[in-house]
């Protein structure tokens, strides 16, 4: 099971303060708005950072990004290093404009060398990932401990994943996970994600199933949607628990909506099958199947979503639908694409499919397609 990096960018926030402070006015929404754009216009830089918190999340006014830029930059360029990291995490997101990581870059930067050790957190993010400057591994650790020392546990949590690969540092497993550990801890709930990841595989500590679930499930009640496809699966398969097929669905469903592709694979597999193929790993090592209402037309949705979201098996199973006309109109053009995409993420299953439709169907003359596109 792969590892969730944790990149909470972290910003300031007037209703939210999980990663720093906030400012408060008092009386009504509507009297606030006006005195926060009256005292932005007087240059109150504090009044600006206001406004741009409420046009970025929708508080009290449209939501709106343009204007959260506005005032943000305002707030940046007045000398606010909580402005520069929240103008910087926009960029960086592409939330409402197009990424540009050189902007976000230089915005961390200067948030960073203003002492904001939350931009110099969000920093390390981008030496590690070399966004907007040369990957590095070592300017990323020293940026991640400055922030983790200074209590931001999101950067504890992507400190302990650089020591569990080894990069930039030896491999350290015990320091790793007493990273991780304190970041979950300390409410970092990707991090509880990865501790499961870490005791499912006995990766760094003694392989437990109880105690994975119990990982993954403080991290999907904390809203990390990988550790909610993580828990669907043990109680899918019965993985430390019981099986518990609603549960499963249940959890898969809210991870797929969080833009999970494996859980809406598995998720599409189970209603297209109309069966849940389970086995009790932690108990009987035995094989079973439980009915479940198939739905094609659920699947899919389901299966069109993961395979937009890069799952090869999802668009694999896509084309068989489109390929035999489950629940849509045949159409194997695009069974072929889908294939061709299954088998170029090299998924095998999707080269050998490919293949055999594509002397199906192109072999003979064939005005329908044009094949040519597939040679």
């Amino acid at each position: 099971m792969k590892y969730v990096k944790v990149v909470l960018l972290c910003i300031f926030s007037v209703l939210v303060v999980s990663c720093g402070g906030k400012y408060n006015l008092t009386g009504s929404d509507k009297d606030k708005l006006k005195t926060q754009k009256r005292l932005c216009a007087d240059e109150q830089i504090g009044a600006c950072f206001n406004l741009g918190i409420r046009y970025e999340e929708g508080d009290g006014v449209k939501q709106n990004y343009a204007k959260a830029i506005k005032f943000y930059e305002q707030a940046c360029d007045g000398g606010m290093a909580k402005g520069c990291n929240n103008l910087a995490t926009i960029y960086h997101t592409g939330k409402g404009v197009e990424l540009n990581y050189d902007k976000s870059f230089a915005l961390y930067k200067k948030g960073c060398d203003k002492g904001l050790v939350i931009s110099c957190g969000n920093l390390g993010i981008m030496y590690e990932n070399g966004e907007g400057v040369a990957q590095d591994y070592n300017i990323a650790i020293g940026l991640y401990e400055q922030a983790c020392d200074s209590g931001i546990m999101e950067r504890c949590g992507n400190l302990g994943l650089l020591y569990h690969y080894g990069k930039g540092v030896a491999i350290d497993d015990a320091k790793a996970f007493t990273l991780i550990n304190k970041a979950c801890s300390e409410g970092s709930f990707a991090s509880c994600n990865n501790l499961g990841t870490m005791y499912e595989n006995g990766e760094g500590v003694t392989q437990n199933y109880n105690i994975a679930i119990n990982f993954y499930e403080r991290g999907c009640d904390g809203g990390t949607m990988e550790a909610c496809g993580n828990a669907g699966r043990f109680y899918h398969n019965g993985i430390g628990v019981d099986v518990d097929i609603a549960k499963a669905i249940k959890l898969y469903e809210q991870s797929c909506n969080g833009d999970i592709m494996e859980a809406c694979t598995n998720l599409g597999v189970i209603y297209s099958t109309g069966k849940a193929f389970e086995m009790d790993l932690y108990k009987t090592n035995s094989l079973y199947e439980k009915a479940v209402e198939r739905d094609l037309v659920k699947a899919n949705l389901l299966y069109e979503k993961a395979c937009g979201l890069g799952s090869r098996v999802a668009c694999f199973n896509l084309a068989i639908m489109n390929e035999h006309g489950y629940v849509v109109v045949r159409d194997h053009d695009k069974a072929l694409k889908l294939y061709k995409q299954s088998c170029d993420a090299g998924f095998s299953r999707g080269c050998t499919s490919f293949k055999e439709l594509y002397d199906k169907v192109c072999a003979p003359l064939n005005t329908e397609i044009d094949c040519s596109k597939y040679e």
